[in-house]
């Protein structure tokens, strides 16, 4: 194992989150790094920080109803 992840964006962990300015918050408070602060997209809000590894680590908010796989009963998801 590596001190630190020597190509960070090879593989990106996505967390979607229903209150993504709370988890920012958490998130500060922890010294986290932010590669990317909170900005807002079409589909929602999406920010990336560092994990303890040095690996990306993206929380996403989306906005109701724009990823169809999050429709309640809906399994399928690409």
């Amino acid at each position: 194992v590596a001190d630190a992840a020597v190509d960070p964006n090879r593989l990106v962990l996505n967390f979607l989150v229903e209150n993504v300015l709370e988890v920012e918050a958490r998130l500060v408070a922890m010294g986290a790094i932010w590669i990317r602060e909170l900005e807002r997209v079409p589909w929602g809000i999406i920010g990336t920080v560092l994990d303890v590894d040095g690996n990306y680590v993206q929380v996403i908010e989306p906005t109701r109803g724009s990823l169809p796989w999050l429709a309640k009963g809906t399994e399928e998801h690409p």
